[in-house]
This record gives structure tokens, sequence and C-alpha cells, in this order.
């Protein structure tokens, strides 16, 4: 599968006309596990922050790095000029795909991905 980058839309799906509180994943961006935010007035927001390693014996590497308090920020990818494809599995099994076409840093379009390759299949 891959890496992958997760992002929330903040606007009305068009097959719903909802805002989702589900967390999509995509492979149109970094693919570095960020998390993105398309905001309410179609701009698109990455995540950041600190991190500090944590030594613990009984981690199955020895440690991991843990988000420093208050570091959290937000950051508008202003440069952005693509399409973004971004999915989800519902508990119904059931692929949904949206393309969310961004020019000169704004949401032009948010589209149902009608090609979607997992449309029609069965798990």
């Amino acid at each position: 599968m891959g890496m992958f980058d997760r992002i929330a839309c903040k606007v009305p799906l068009p097959d719903t006309n909802k805002i989702s509180e589900n967390e999509f994943q995509t492979k149109s961006l970094d693919n570095l596990l960020n998390k993105y935010e398309i905001r309410e007035d179609g701009t698109l927001w990455i995540e950041s922050y600190e991190s500090t390693y944590v030594p613990d014996a009984t981690h199955f590497l020895g440690g991991y790095f843990s988000t420093i308090e208050g570091s959290i920020k937000w950051t508008q990818v202003s440069d952005i000029h693509q399409d973004i494809i971004f999915y989800f599995m519902d508990n119904d099994e059931q692929w949904h795909d949206y393309i969310a076409r961004f020019t000169n840093g704004k949401l032009q379009s948010l589209m149902v991905r009608e090609d979607s390759p997992w449309k029609n299949q069965q798990n």
C-alpha cells in the first residue's frame, strides 16, 4: 500500500451535500503521513509540529517520537495548483472517492471521482 497523507474536508461533499466527519487518505500530496485540511473558505492547510525522542525500553523500537505540547501549528498551502484525489471506505465497505481541484491555492471544484478503480470491487 505504501505511504499516504491524511486529509479532512470541511466543505460539503458533492454526493451528500454534508460535511464529513471522516478523515480521508490521499496519495496526491507528499505521502509522508502529513495531515491536511480543506477549509470552509476553500483553502488547503498542512499541520506541522515539533517532536522529541522518548527512550522507552518497553517499546519495540526502544523509544518513540512524541509531539511537544503547544507546538502544533497550521500553515496555508497557498501555491497549490493541482487535483487532489482523496478517499475512504465506509462501514458498509463502500469506497468513496473525490477530486478536489485547486487553482492558485483555492478550491475550484469538488467532484465525485466517477472513474475510481475501487468503485466496483468486492472485498
